[in-house]
């Protein structure tokens, strides 16, 4: 009876059900773009997830009496935890970055709407407009709408990205336009060569 009973235990079934959970949890937080916006939780996940992947395959290279899966389901144990705080820090996360990206092209359309006027100003004063400043409004011109497409699409971190090379552009074209049309003094006001 005390063999019956060694060979008993000693006969451990690989946790396929937590690794299926586990799986199924790792690609929902991949979904939720946990890749993304909780990079470290989701990388735990994975790394959790592929020790355990390796822990299974070591005990099922052994004689099934001498299997022992405690340490894969340890494993898949942490890899679940993870990955379900990382869907959850994702969704956050994305909510955060969309706030963010809003408010970056709010402030990147203000610029955007004041070096406009600026750029109509210089042709309707017949200044001269060289290639360089040309080069800047078209880069800039197609970063606002790269944002505005990024934010609609929900790609966040793009929109912001873009958003902020519209504000970089601006303060180029604003710093241009002061030394076309002459120099700031100190207290800001300029005035004419």
């Amino acid at each position: 009876a005390a063999a019956l009973l060694v060979f008993a235990t000693g006969c451990a079934k690989a946790p396929e059900k937590e690794g299926g959970e586990v799986k199924a949890a790792v690609e929902a937080a991949k979904a939720a773009q946990a890749d993304m916006y909780a990079k470290d939780q989701f990388d735990a996940a994975v790394s959790a997830s592929l020790a355990a992947e390796a822990d299974i395959k070591a005990q099922d290279a052994k004689m099934p009496f001498m299997r022992n899966y405690d340490s894969a389901k340890k494993s898949l144990s942490t890899a679940l935890t993870a990955a379900n705080g990382a869907k959850e820090s994702a969704m956050a996360g994305k909510e955060a970055a969309k706030a963010q990206a809003e408010a970056a092209v709010a402030q990147a359309k203000a610029g955007f709407a004041e070096a406009k006027k600026m750029v109509d100003s210089m042709a309707k004063k017949k200044k001269k407009v060289d290639d360089k400043m040309k080069a800047e409004w078209a880069a800039c011109e197609a970063n606002m709408k790269k944002a505005d497409e990024s934010l609609a699409a929900g790609d966040y971190m793009g929109a912001q990205m873009a958003a902020q090379c519209v504000v970089a552009a601006v303060e180029a074209h604003k710093n241009m336009s002061a030394d076309k049309g002459g120099k700031a003094d100190k207290g800001g006001k300029k005035h004419k060569k």
